[in-house]
């Protein structure tokens, strides 16, 4: 189960082409946020309230400098 609230899922099942968002468990989605096509987020992911994200949006990890895009990486404390 993710936690989401206040904020607005887009994605699609149709047509074919069209990429829905993948939610995996324990996710938490920050209230205001919104979240276009094509988005991945990993188990245990965490997105800020306010933000935007599309598969597009660049993700930096600042421990190694990698960029992803399209995808919320898990995130250990």
């Amino acid at each position: 189960m993710s936690y989401i609230r206040w904020s607005r899922i887009g994605g699609v099942l149709e047509p074919l082409q069209g990429t829905p968002v993948i939610i995996e468990d324990n996710c938490f989605i920050g209230a205001r946020s919104e979240v276009g096509e094509g988005v991945i987020f990993r188990e245990g992911s965490v997105l800020s309230m306010g933000v935007y994200l599309s598969s597009s949006t660049p993700i930096v990890n600042r421990e190694t400098g990698e960029i992803i895009r399209g995808e919320v990486p898990h995130i250990q404390f």
